[in-house]
């Protein structure tokens, strides 16, 4: 059995080891620095991976900024030994290894323990902040000294008013070392309470964190449930002022696996293309994706930018000299069309007026798929279709079959994979397959919708992209309603339309006169799976 204690800055160390040589206590060394819980996991797997560590019995504890970080491994053991009365606070067996925090109050010590023996450690934390407080007071009555004015003192038969004025003068100094101390003892005692108080979350949300990864390939479900609530508590113990070393650093370690266990994927979105860049005042409003072509409308502006996604290659496709004005855009492999007051008109060498409305053009929505136009129209609860041949668009027809009935006067987006699909603000969906309606929710979604603005689904995607504004997030589904995952992005608040490329793997939205991207990280989890 070899022990080892030591210090580096305010932590101290200790090592309780039997049955591994010197190097080993040199490789734990070198793996530990300033975010001791990180450190600890780290060793943590190493010596679960490594077999020349299989017959390593060990306890390491840390204790810096009064609290403690410990890993116990291969049968060990440790004890918090706490006023008289002893605790068991991990004991584990041959081949596992746990890791434990928790704050450390004065007079604690710690028994670590393997099968050839034990030791007590100590916390010194305490008494090493003791002495700062000492030597914080000593410095402010140098201060005060200092600047205290310099008086001669003329003796007049005797020594009596000296040591008078010599004694007031001790008198005062004891006077301000008692209040300086008694400052300090207050604010000691208020940031105990203040640990108090918010400790017993802080270990919560850290045991349903470790539960949740260890239960992340067993049951989905329940680890999903279980980080949510671990980072439901960091957000609302952070938004309560609370500062914490522990607390941020869970809260890093939650934020990096909330995509691959829950789904949520927090991050700032990318700057894909400033808009600006084509022309002066360019504010992209509505945008749409077909053949890995963008096309972008500035409405304000009347004009209509192509885009290639890969090479971000731009061209002007139509500007305000041919468009009365502009109020949405739709594609179809090559073909762009742009929806007006008076009409759908199709850009190709000029820009001509295919589709004459008897519809309100602000109360419709447009899409164009397999060489057809479709028009959704809200005043006439109503889906139009207008049939493509080679000189244009025949007359509109009905395209839900006879007999149905459909409900689409509150749809705020339109999307068409070979069914339409509609929803509303509120995230009401309305789906219609084959000429009839089709049943259709996200099952498990996170929370619900906000304000919806727009609705993404193609031939060639195998997801369902919601853009609510609301909660400044992308909600992801299967096409058979499974939720997937969550994205969330400040940039999102301000976001109007959106397009995603999967076979790139970007989402890509329009807000704030800029095109956005995120990476679209659930392909990668979900590669394997079918639709």
């Amino acid at each position: 059995m070899e022990n080892y204690t030591w210090r580096e800055g305010r932590a101290t160390f200790c090592l309780l080891v039997t049955g591994a040589t010197e190097e080993f206590a040199s490789f734990v060394k070198n793996q530990l620095s300033g975010d001791y819980y990180n450190s600890l996991a780290g060793i943590r797997e190493s010596f679960l991976a490594e077999k020349r560590f299989e017959d390593v019995e060990f306890c390491l504890c840390v204790i810096a900024e009064e609290v403690l970080y410990a890993l116990v491994v291969g049968g060990a053991s440790l004890v918090l030994v706490r006023g008289g009365a002893r605790t068991s606070l991990l004991k584990t067996l041959k081949s596992t290894a746990s890791v434990v925090t928790g704050y450390v109050e004065p007079g604690d010590a710690f028994e670590l323990e393997t099968s050839a023996g034990k030791r007590l450690f100590t916390a010194q934390e305490p008494m090493a902040e003791q002495v700062a407080i000492k030597q914080r007071a000593a410095r402010v009555i140098d201060r005060l000294l200092e600047h205290l004015p310099e008086r001669r003192i003329i003796i007049h038969g005797g020594e009596g008013n000296t040591r008078a004025r010599k004694a007031s003068l001790v008198g005062i100094i004891l006077l301000v070392v008692l209040g300086i101390s008694v400052y300090f003892g207050v604010q000691r005692r208020a940031d105990t309470l203040r640990r108090e108080e918010y400790s017993p979350k802080l270990s919560e949300a850290r045991h349903d964190f470790e539960e949740a990864r260890e239960l992340s390939g067993i049951s989905s479900s329940r680890a999903r449930e279980l980080i949510l609530r671990a980072h439901q508590t960091t957000k609302e113990l952070k938004s309560q002022g609370v500062e914490d070393e522990e607390l941020n650093s869970l809260a890093s370690e939650i934020s990096g696996f909330l995509g691959p266990i829950a789904g949520i994927y927090e991050e700032p979105a990318n700057v894909f293309f400033d808009l600006s860049i084509v022309a002066a005042g360019f504010e992209g409003v509505d945008v749409a994706l077909s053949g890995g072509e963008l096309r972008i409308l500035d409405a304000a502006g009347r004009r209509l930018v192509g885009m290639e996604v890969e090479s971000k290659s731009t061209n002007v496709i139509a500007g305000p000299d041919y468009l009365p004005d502009a109020l949405a855009t739709a594609a179809y492999e090559s073909r762009s069309f742009i929806l007006s007051t008076d009409g759908v008109r199709e850009v190709t060498g000029d820009v001509e007026l295919v589709v004459k409305p008897d519809w309100s053009a602000s109360d419709v929505l447009i899409a164009a798929f397999a060489g057809n136009l479709y028009v959704l129209d809200r005043g006439n609860n109503q889906i139009w279709r207008y049939p493509g041949v080679s000189s244009g668009f025949l007359e509109k027809e009905e395209w839900l079959g006879e007999g149905f009935t459909i409900d689409v006067s509150e749809a705020v987006a339109m999307a068409i994979d070979g069914s339409i699909w509609t929803v509303d603000k509120s995230g009401d969906f309305k789906v219609y397959s084959m000429g009839a309606p089709a049943t259709f929710a996200i099952n498990g979604n996170s929370q619900p919708f906000s304000e919806v603005v727009d609705l993404f689904a193609s031939e060639e995607s195998k997801f369902i992209y919601v853009l609510d504004r609301g909660n400044s997030r992308i909600a992801v589904s299967k096409k058979n309603g499974d939720y997937i995952g969550d994205y969330v992005a400040p940039e999102l608040s301000a976001a109007t339309s959106l397009v995603v490329s999967e076979e790139d793997g970007l989402i890509l939205f329009l807000a704030d006169s800029k095109l956005y991207s995120l990476e679209a990280k659930h392909l990668e989890s979900t590669s394997d799976e079918g639709n």
